[in-house]
């Protein structure tokens, strides 16, 4: 896996209570036109923790039934219970436009020996190799000895780690097997991350900004290393700039710059969520005037 990867929103209709299936299928054309060829379907800031199963299962079924030219599909099946993951996999046929899968614990106090069971046993029922992520805001912390354990246990494809902490980022790269895909998260370390091997880097910010990223990796590529650098510094200097609500992802800010901009049809996010202020609206607005006019 190479490349940029978008952490991928879900669009919701305005009763939030159903996928936006039209919404959905513009937002994954304009990524596609825009060269974002990864996506990071069902996590964090597609909302998976505060969406419910009914709709999960229709992402799914989009996805086993769409023909799409994506180099890499990755589902979430981050779920509490088993069963809901046999609820999701049972939605599958065709795996038409899924290249594998990725989980999260949500349970932190998990111990490590019960979480290196619980992946093994995931792992072997699916038919696509499995992603572990490491986010301990978010769920188990993964740590050295866990990834030297689950280089034991078929079907793993990578981890995605995030990106709290670039010595930790090395340390799991070290560790991790060749065969394996480690990509990293944190836009303000995309440059360092790529200079010591990651291949490919996960952001949420790929939804509204993806020409900026794919230029970062373009100009790498071409050895223009303190280009790619005043570009990243770019990437996080419009991120701050976006006025945060409290929702702790930025889900709400960047659906509504894809509203504002027609390629979805509403802005609204999971009922657990607020939608942006007019005051919070207008200021999302200019700054994506701002990357409007640099990069379109």
């Amino acid at each position: 896996m190479k490349g940029l990867i978008a952490n991928l929103l879900t669009p919701l209709v305005s009763t939030s209570d159903n996928l936006c299936t039209p919404s959905l299928a513009s937002l994954l054309d304009y990524l596609y036109r825009e060269d974002v060829l990864n996506l990071w379907v069902l996590g964090s800031a597609g909302e998976d923790f505060a969406i419910p199963m009914h709709i999960k299962s229709q992402i799914y079924r989009f996805f086993d039934e769409s023909n799409l030219m994506f180099d890499n599909v990755l589902l979430g099946i981050s779920t509490n219970n088993p069963s809901d993951e046999d609820l999701l996999l049972g939605c599958l046929s065709n795996y038409n436009s899924i290249h594998g899968f990725h989980f999260l614990c949500y349970d932190q106090k998990i111990g490590d020996y019960q979480y290196l069971k619980r992946v093994e046993n995931l792992a072997n029922k699916l038919e696509k190799p499995l992603y572990l992520y490491h986010n301990p805001k978010r769920g188990k912390p993964l740590n050295i000895s866990i990834v030297k354990s689950l280089r034991n246990i078929p079907n793993i494809g990578g981890i995605k780690i995030g990106g709290y902490s670039f010595e930790q980022m090395k340390s799991f790269k070290d560790a991790a097997p060749q065969s394996w895909n480690l990509f990293c998260a944190g836009g303000g370390q995309i440059v360092d991350c790529l200079k010591i091997g990651f291949k490919a880097h996960s952001t949420s910010d790929a939804n509204i900004f993806p020409r900026l990223f794919i230029n970062i990796f373009s100009l790498l590529a071409e050895g223009h290393e303190d280009q790619a650098r005043q570009l990243q510094d770019l990437a996080c200097a419009l991120s701050k700039m976006i006025p945060r609500n409290q929702n702790g992802e930025y889900s709400a800010e960047e659906k509504f710059v894809l509203y504002n901009r027609g390629t979805i049809r509403t802005d609204t996010v999971n009922p657990t969520y607020e939608t942006l202020s007019e005051s919070q609206k207008l200021l999302t607005s200019n700054v994506d005037q701002i990357y409007q006019r640099l990069f379109k």
